[in-house]
């Protein structure tokens, strides 16, 4: 760990990676800390919107993103169905705007990938940076600010002896829970809850019930159950969304009712 960094980027999931590789295009060096020992391990959010997209490309990881992302056939619908393999109720194109305009107003397009590959992705393109060093499995636990920068106390998450470090600017990319804005007393505004569901990532040979009809989201409806399916790979990786009803928790869904073809 340093004793000093001109920028200290608190949180290694996108937006502190993002931070970082925006710094080093511009020539700033960096320290991230990150208190997990990795990146993201669930696919979580999947889709990528065009300005997102602009930004990987001038970071210059689209190409490798893209490809590593969801098939481009499974990424224009959704498909609304009894089953995976029923009776089909409608569909709802999400085709990107500039796919078929006569004169894209950007050189790339909003993509569908995994947020541990495109976060694996970019941490490999961070670390690979003279002017950035990223430290995972550390994490703020202090610090202090002045008029000349902050001084951050920095600890090893599973335990150990912390050390300091002095930075002219702290970026705060901690999270929706983020300790450094609450510690600077920065309040947050909008709706505070926006629902609940169950995501479930599974591995299953779902493929072949959606060759002919691919599509990166199927809304199931029947009397068993109504969810969400989504394609990772459009093969065997998938994701499950469940909304929690009334009285619900998630420690309702064990495994076994996970795997229930019935829910």
């Amino acid at each position: 760990m340093p004793k000093e960094t001109p920028v200290l980027i608190v949180g290694g999931g996108p937006t502190g990676l993002a931070a970082s590789l925006t710094l080093s295009k511009l020539g700033v060096p960096s320290t991230l800390v990150s208190k997990y020992p990795s990146t993201l391990e669930h696919p979580r959010a999947v889709g990528i919107m065009q300005r997102t997209a602009e930004l990987l490309r001038s970071w210059g990881i689209e190409e490798e993103v893209r490809r590593r992302g969801v098939p481009p056939e499974f990424c224009e619908r959704m498909v609304w169905t009894t089953t995976l393999s029923g009776e089909e109720l409608g569909r709802t194109e999400t085709v990107e705007p500039d796919d078929r305009a006569p004169e894209p107003q950007s050189p790339v397009t909003g993509l569908r990938c995994p947020q541990d590959i495109t976060e694996s992705t970019m941490r490999q393109r961070a670390e690979a940076q003279d002017v950035a060093a990223l430290h995972y499995g550390f994490e703020l636990s202090a610090f202090e600010q002045d008029e000349d920068g902050v001084t951050a106390t920095i600890v090893p998450h599973g335990g150990g002896e912390e050390s300091t470090i002095r930075a002219q600017y702290m970026i705060a990319a901690d999270g929706n829970d983020s300790m450094v804005r609450a510690a600077c007393g920065i309040g947050r505004s909008g709706d505070a809850d926006m629902g609940h569901f169950v995501n479930i990532f599974h591995r299953a040979p779902l493929g072949p019930l959606v060759r002919d009809r691919p599509g990166w989201s199927y809304v199931v409806i029947s009397s068993d159950v109504t969810g969400f399916f989504v394609t990772i790979d459009g093969g065997e990786t998938w994701l499950f969304h469940v909304n929690l009803a009334p009285g619900e928790a998630v420690e309702d869904f064990t495994e076994r009712r996970c795997r229930s073809p019935r829910g």
